[in-house]
């Protein structure tokens, strides 16, 4: 009997043993991901689309209304079980019951203009001019606060990992972990007081007083700003195409999205295009947001840069200078034209201009173009030469023409060109 007792007594230890390790990890858990509400954020969603799935008050009959100590500048945020919740200038975020009664009040350290967010665990976060981000449980008590370098205007956004994303005037972009402690931050060159969207990538999007629209990863790395005219205080929203809005004090709407941006050399191959800082080949393309980007052509070996030439929403500020700058608003093409660095000899006669390539991969080769009667061989391969260091012959014969070129380094050369069927005949020596 005595047995059975101490086996009864000692199966009871291990499965409460086993239930202790296996429910104390779950307890020490900290969740924080946006609470799947009516209205967990400011507007509405980690997007800031601001739609909701459900339907408007169809009349304007007031309901209630709650009086706070001072203005509201927040928006409501709305919990699970309907409590909203929002900040005040009287330094207070209130918890306000569906009847609109007071659930609760809890006050920081100053203003509150930022708009609440809610975590699925129920936890509010809002931020404070006290340089604050408050974490605020259920029941109006608080779970910690992270201290930045300048007040916060902006409101909170939490990520799918529960990571909390808030801005502040000391222009940085603040990632906060879901139990208070940084993760990052990232500096802008202004103020934020824009509040960050995030997209379905995990990408943070954020306006600052610096002009600039930030897009920063989830690391905390710049993945690429945009310059708009002036101050941005304007929070973006994320279209379902991926496309940013976002406004600027420079009075102007911007939409920015990923375009397209292919690259053509001219002649096929001839040489490469430097775009912001990597080099693409003939017929390949780069998905970039719009913005000034600096480009450079380099020719291949025995081609020189001619100009550039652009389509689509793409314009260059100088098309004959082979290092300049692009601006990109839209997709587009970005064609460089190289020809070859070729030894030119000139007929005053006929106005004639004879090529020869002597250096590319083609070579040797020759052309004849005489630019008044659109008149030009395009290039054509010697079929018979003769190379050295100072000396060069060659010769070309078809049933059509008939050409021969011996110069030398000194700058001595005797040229003899035919064309049968224009009857262009060019003889010229020195």
């Amino acid at each position: 009997m005595n047995l059975k007792k101490n086996l009864l007594k000692s199966t009871l230890i291990i499965i409460l043993l086993v239930l202790i390790i296996s429910v104390g990890p779950m307890v020490e858990k900290v969740k924080a991901e946006l609470a799947n509400t009516p209205w967990p954020m400011f507007h509405h969603d980690l997007k800031h689309t601001g739609q909701s799935p459900y339907l408007g008050a169809q009349d304007n009959n007031r309901k209630w209304s709650y009086t706070t100590g001072d203005a509201i500048l927040s928006s409501p945020a709305i919990g699970s079980d309907g409590t909203i919740y929002v900040g005040s200038y009287d330094k207070k975020l209130y918890a306000i019951n569906k009847d609109g009664t007071l659930k609760w009040s809890y006050a920081t350290g100053s203003y509150i203009e930022s708009s609440p967010a809610i975590g699925i665990d129920g936890t509010i976060y809002v931020g404070s001019y006290d340089h604050k981000l408050y974490a605020i449980n259920p029941d109006g008590t608080l779970k910690w606060s992270y201290t930045t370098g300048g007040y916060i205007y902006s409101s909170p956004a939490i990520g799918s990992d529960g990571t909390i994303y808030v801005g502040s005037d000391d222009h940085k972009l603040y990632a906060i972990n879901p139990d208070g402690t940084s993760k990052w931050s990232y500096t802008t060159g202004g103020y934020i007081e824009s509040s960050p969207a995030i997209g379905s990538d995990g990408t943070i999007y954020v306006g600052s007083y610096n002009k600039n629209l930030y897009a920063i990863n989830q690391n905390g790395t710049s993945k690429w700003s945009y310059t708009t005219g002036a101050i941005i205080i304007s929070s973006p929203a994320i279209g379902s195409d991926g496309t940013i809005y976002v406004g600027s004090f420079d009075d102007k709407l911007y939409a920015i999205g990923t375009i397209t941006i292919t690259f053509d050399t001219v002649p096929s191959n001839s040489g490469t295009i430097t775009f912001d800082g990597v080099s693409y080949s003939d017929g390949d393309s780069v998905s970039k947001p719009p913005n000034t980007y600096n480009i450079s052509a380099n020719p291949a070996t025995g081609y020189k840069f001619v100009k550039w030439e652009v389509e689509g929403c793409i314009t260059v500020d100088d098309p004959n200078s082979p290092n300049i700058t692009c601006s990109v608003s839209g997709n587009g093409t970005i064609h460089v034209e190289f020809e070859v660095d070729s030894t030119c000899f000139f007929d005053t006669k006929s106005g004639a201009r004879i090529y020869i390539d002597l250096v590319t991969s083609l070579a040797p080769r020759w052309r004849v173009v005489i630019p008044s009667k659109g008149y030009d061989t395009e290039w054509m391969s010697f079929k018979r030469y003769t190379k050295t260091n100072n000396h060069f012959w060659g010769e070309y014969a078809d049933t059509r023409y008939h050409f021969i070129i011996d110069f030398y380094s000194s700058g001595r050369y005797h040229i003899i060109f035919d064309d049968r069927v224009t009857r262009i005949s060019i003889k010229i020596a020195n």
